[in-house]
This record gives C-alpha cells, structure tokens and sequence, in this order.
C-alpha cells in the first residue's frame, strides 16, 4: 500500500545526495563568467567555434610560454576547491565554465552534472547527460543520467531503472539512497531501510542518508531508533538546518519539550512544536498534537497564527 505524507512549514524531509567524483587533471582555463549561469547545451559548440569563448583556450596557449601564468587558477581546480569546501553551488558554477571550454569532455559533463544533481537541477543535469554519445557506457554517467532521470519524475520504472544503474555502478551510495527512497514511498520500509544501510556502507558517513534512514524509522513509529539516526546527520552537517530540525521534532514528538527547543529563540522553538503538532495531528495522536500546538502559541513571542489555526481545527475533530 502506497502512503502519502504532507507536513507544513519547516518539515521532516527526505533529501538526496551527491557524489564526491575523484578530482580531474588540472587544465588552464580562464575564471569563471561573472554573470548568471544556465546550461546552452545546444549553442555552446557553435559559440567555441565562433570564438566567442575563446578566452579559457588562450589562458591554456599562453600557461605553456610564460610560466608565471599557471599562478591563475582554472575552474576545474577552484570547483574542486569550492566542493571540498562544501560550496557545492560556486562548484557547480566552476564546473560550468570548465564545460564551456570542453563540452566534449565526458569527465567534465560528468562533473557537472554531479554538482547539478547535488544543487536540485535535476533538468539541467538530465540534459546534460542525454547530449553524451548514447553509446558510452561510464559507470559514473550512468548513475547520474538514471538520477537525473527519477529526479524530473521522467522513469516510468524507477526501481527496475535503478537495479539496471546498479548493475554498471554498484557501489555509488546515491543510487542505494534513491532505492530506499522509492521503497518507502511505497509503503516497504524494511527494504528501505536495506537500502539505506547499503548505501551507508557504500558511501561511508553521509549525512543525508542517515537522515533519511531516520525518517524512514520514523515513518514506523520508531522514534528512539529516528533520533539517533538524525543526531548523526546534524554531527555530520551541522550546517544543514533541515537535519537540526529534524532532531527536534522527534524530541518535541518524544515529549522530551527541553531538548526540543535548547538554544532557540522564542519564534523558532514556536515552529517546531507547530510542525511537531502537525505531524502528531496527522498519526491521529489528538492528546500530544493539542499538547505541541499549546507549546508552539506558549513559545512564539508574537501571535503565531498557524498554531492557533491548527489547534482550532483540531478541537473541532470529532
């Protein structure tokens, strides 16, 4: 049986996850456009040819007689930097300018569509692995082709395309996390949880997958088990916000209100008790969803309009 889930404001959210491609072979190219970047798949041979950007192949020319110039840094080592560095959208814009100068280069697109993949542009990541050579048969493009694929909701078989990029690339942990995904989404979360276990031990400590494995335990009613997987996730990536969220909201769920909100100001602390609320709501738990929705208008230090919404709509339940 297939479930559907909806949550408001800040939710308990799966996420997907990025590949780490191993670095490619410096190349002199010029820095990157100063301007707004979107994939021209389709003009940017002719542009080359034009001479439009012909500046990254006279950086690369002029590197080879006057050393002094290798001291300018191409893309492809500032978008290695910049993804080292967990900038995964300056990567992505470094990569892009690597693509201008090379767009035959599988490795490049390959790259590219990688960081696409990891910044949510799933269209552009889809286009740019379809223009390839129908005939290549790269493990790493194969992977992020199917990703891109299930990511624009464009496979009308995601769990068989999945198995098939599996098969070419067995240990890239994304296609693991994918899998889990689908299988919770219907309904299977003792096969997603083998997923994601598969995909951790593919991918070591990632943590968006140990997020979505606490989802997946949450999504049962295991919210002890929950936790501990998004403690992990927000130790790994303290940055993310999604994943601090999502450890308070099973503390908040767990009744455990101190933990839930420790080190939050007033209005924050009101929305995750709200979405707390919400989703207790949503499991029929009358009782602890009023308890959150009374907490959130406690904590909010103005009138927090959608949990007075809430608890109204939830004392007019039978």
């Amino acid at each position: 049986m297939k479930r559907v889930f909806s949550v408001m404001a800040a939710p308990l959210l799966f996420v997907g996850c990025a590949s780490t491609p191993t670095a490619l072979p410096d190349v002199q190219l010029a820095a990157v456009p100063e301007r707004a970047l979107k994939l021209d798949i389709a003009s940017a041979p002719n542009r080359l040819k034009a001479g439009a950007i012909s500046a990254p192949i006279a950086v690369r020319a002029a590197s080879r007689q006057h050393p002094h110039l290798l001291a300018i840094k191409d893309p492809i080592t500032l978008a290695v930097e910049a993804r080292v560095e967990g900038d995964y959208e300056k990567a992505y814009q470094h990569f892009y300018a690597a693509w201008l100068a090379t767009p035959e280069s599988q490795d490049v697109v390959i790259s590219l569509a990688n960081m696409a993949l990891r910044i949510g542009k799933f269209e552009e990541a889809y286009a740019l692995t379809s223009a390839l050579d129908g005939t290549s048969m790269h493990p790493a493009l194969i992977a992020a082709h199917v990703l891109a694929e299930i990511g624009t909701n464009k496979s009308h078989d995601p769990e068989g395309r999945l198995r098939d990029a599996l098969k070419a690339a067995p240990h890239d942990y994304r296609l693991w996390n994918a899998l889990g995904r689908y299988f919770d989404g219907q309904g299977q979360p003792d096969r997603a949880q083998a997923s994601y276990q598969t995909a951790l031990k593919e991918g070591g400590a990632a943590a968006g997958v140990f997020n979505n494995l606490g989802m997946s335990f949450l999504l049962q009613g295991k919210q002890a088990d929950a936790l501990s997987q998004f403690e992990q996730a927000a130790l790994i990536d303290p940055k993310t916000l999604l994943y601090d969220n999502n450890r308070r909201l099973t503390l908040a769920l767990m009744g455990d209100y101190r933990r839930a909100v420790a080190g939050l100001d007033g209005n924050r602390a009101a929305d995750i008790f709200n979405d707390a609320g919400y989703i207790a709501k949503s499991r029929q738990n009358v009782e602890n969803a009023a308890a959150l929705f009374e907490a959130a208008i406690a904590q909010s230090t103005s009138y927090h309009s959608r949990a007075h919404a809430n608890l109204k709509a939830l004392r007019k339940l039978p």
